[in-house]
């Protein structure tokens, strides 16, 4: 179907009243009928020239239809009675005419108005999402007025829409025959005054004329030479875009590399504290089973202080028959003080070594914290860098966007240049009746020339402006991104320092652990040589023992007596060896297992100390023993 711009037969009033569908009458006026209308039907050969006309003239602009506005009378007047009537009938369309292309005109320039502020309000609601978090977190005040010029915007293009709509769609009103009779005299009184002032007129409006020609020349230049310098200017902006996003790529590249460098650091990081706090893990159990078996020492030690007591107590009994056994039980006496002293000793030792347990918990829980604390600092540095990423991206594509706006402006403006011809020749196609009205057309379109530049440059402006945010906003990111690395390496240096500081600690612990081991084969030989004092001894008590039943004849019931509980206590004292042997082989085995599996860096202290301890108890009963 052929698109329809506007209506021919209403503008130019070519159906009457009288028609019938598919019957056109000649639009001449009969002066014997009071200027009504010619009843002459068109013949159908003629008919069919006028719809192929008519259907043309719709597809196209109404002032491009001027040309075959002096055909169409000629086919449209009867040729015996009303064809004089031509060149009134023409000028008459004519007139009809340039009001409809001023009205197509207006219509045309309110749609292009209405598709700038559709585009404005799209632009609009794009930098509205973007902004969005921005708008929400300032005060309430400033968010309802960014709504209210929302709406009032929107509000204006639906009116806008709706006042073309209406310029375009409403049809002019339709007056009876009787009415038509007299507006048309009314008509024809009032065109020939305005034919007469036209006339005066035309003589100072053609010298207008040419003046308004000669200055929308001098614009044309002008804005010629300013839409170089705006193409000039958007080839510049072009080459600096294509630096930004090399820079941006370069930035995205090394941030990349930074992210990838600090994850393999995290995940090393973390399998060290892994494997550290299972350490201590095994090292804590291994430590609570070494109280547990001191605890055990202890009471041992306890029921056999009290066993040497009871030894002490029965030796008392026949200290005044025997000297020998009381010099042993003075001995015996005095090893025992000498083994409670160690004993609190002992115990206090083993105060220490848990205060010592609970501070090296203490620091790992504290170095487990710093770790979780890096981590989560390192999580957040990630998030930090991929938001920055993100809103990166989204300045690119509003740096896009403005360049697109930029190029739309420069093509618009060389379409209104390259448009001006053909009004040059709707004006020359005109009668010089006709010249005055196209000299308001011209400078309505001079008016819109001086204005063209201004959108120029708001954009240009608004080019400027987001270039200078990008730049500052890549000078943000990289001063974040040296910040970041000096704080890796303030960390690295962090764990440098903690490696220097327990590097002598383990190196310590391995020259006690040296010198412990050279005290145990000392102790070893010392207790090999209280053994054969102590079985010495015991055959000289057996001795005495016999030389006593010689002597102390009369004193048989006693001597029984104090045999009896001499063999009572050799058996004790035997008892007694062989527990101290049994709990000497433990310690050995424990600084066996501690010297095959030594303890890490919180542990070192506990181990050193835990094995001073067993030392000293082996001694103790090394000389109990003896």
């Amino acid at each position: 179907m052929t698109r329809q711009i506007w209506d021919p037969y209403q503008t130019l009033n070519l159906n009457s009243h009288q028609d019938g569908e598919g019957v056109l009458c000649c639009v001449g006026r009969s002066v014997s009928r009071w200027n009504a209308r010619c009843q002459y039907k068109i013949p159908d050969s003629d008919l069919v020239q006028i719809r192929i006309m008519i259907n043309n003239m719709m597809a196209f602009s109404p002032c491009d239809s001027a040309i075959a506005l002096s055909k169409l009378a000629k086919l449209c007047l009867c040729p015996s009675v009303h064809s004089n009537q031509k060149v009134e009938v023409v000028a008459k369309w004519k007139r009809k005419v340039y009001e409809e292309a001023r009205n197509y005109e207006d219509s045309q320039r309110l749609r292009t108005e209405n598709l700038r502020l559709i585009g404005k309000l799209a632009a609009e609601r794009h930098e509205k999402s973007r902004l969005q978090e921005i708008v929400y977190s300032s005060s309430e005040p400033v968010h309802l007025a960014l709504s209210d010029s929302s709406e009032s915007t929107v509000s204006e293009i639906h009116e806008i829409d709706r006042h073309m709509f209406f310029r375009l769609s409403t049809p002019p009103g339709r007056l009876g025959h009787e009415q038509g009779l007299q507006q048309a005299e009314v008509d024809n009184e009032n065109l020939k005054t305005r034919i007469n002032q036209l006339e005066i007129a035309y003589a100072e409006r053609a010298r207008d004329a040419e003046e308004l020609r000669t200055f929308l020349e001098y614009q044309k230049a002008e804005f010629n030479a300013e839409l170089a310098q705006e193409r000039e200017s958007a080839r510049e902006y072009q080459q600096v875009l294509q630096q930004g996003r090399a820079a941006v790529e370069d930035l995205q590249t090394s941030q990349d590399h930074l992210i990838e460098a600090l994850q393999a650091d995290i995940a090393d990081k973390s399998v060290v504290l892994k494997k550290y706090e299972s350490e201590m893990t095994e090292k804590a159990a291994k430590n609570l089973t070494l109280v547990n078996k001191i605890d055990r020492l202890t009471a041992q030690l306890d029921s056999e202080s009290r066993n040497t007591k009871q030894l002490r107590e029965d030796l008392e009994k026949v200290g005044n028959s025997e000297y020998s056994l009381v010099a042993r039980i003075s001995a015996l006496e005095a090893r025992l003080a000498t083994e409670l002293r160690k004993s609190e000793q002992l115990r206090q030792s083993l105060v220490t070594a848990h205060d010592a347990e609970n501070e090296a918990v203490r620091q790992r829980e504290h170095y487990h914290a710093q770790s979780l604390a890096y981590e989560a600092s390192t999580n957040r540095l990630k998030k930090q860098i991929e938001a920055e990423l993100q809103r990166r991206r989204e300045l690119i594509s509003e740096i896009e966007t403005l360049r697109s706006l930029a190029q739309d402006n420069i093509l618009g403006g060389s379409t209104r240049a390259r448009a001006r011809p053909r009004d040059e020749r709707f004006s020359a196609a005109y009668t010089e009746d006709d010249n005055i009205s196209l000299g308001r057309r011209d400078s309505v379109n001079s008016d819109a020339i001086e204005d063209l530049p201004q959108p120029l440059q708001f954009q240009k402006l608004s080019l400027g402006t987001a270039i200078g945010t990008d730049f500052r906003t890549e000078t943000m990111l990289l001063e974040e991104i040296i910040s970041l690395r000096q704080q890796l390496m303030n960390e690295r240096d962090i764990t440098y320092k903690l490696r220097e500081e327990w590097d002598p600690i383990v190196a310590r612990h391995e020259s006690d652990m040296a010198g412990l081991k050279a005290k145990l084969v000392t102790q070893e030989t010392i207790n090999t040589k209280l053994e054969g004092i102590l079985t010495m001894n015991d055959e000289r008590g057996k001795e005495r023992e016999r030389k006593l039943r010689v002597q102390l004849e009369s004193l048989q019931i006693s001597l029984l007596q104090t045999q009896v509980e001499l063999s009572n206590s050799s058996a004790r004292n035997k008892f007694f060896a062989s527990n101290q042997q049994r709990h000497l082989e433990q310690i050995i085995d424990l600084e066996a297992q501690l010297a095959t599996k030594p303890a890490a860096v919180f542990g070192a202290k506990i181990g050193d100390f835990g094995r001073r301890i067993f030392g000293s108890l082996r001694s103790t009963w090394s000389n109990m023993i003896g």
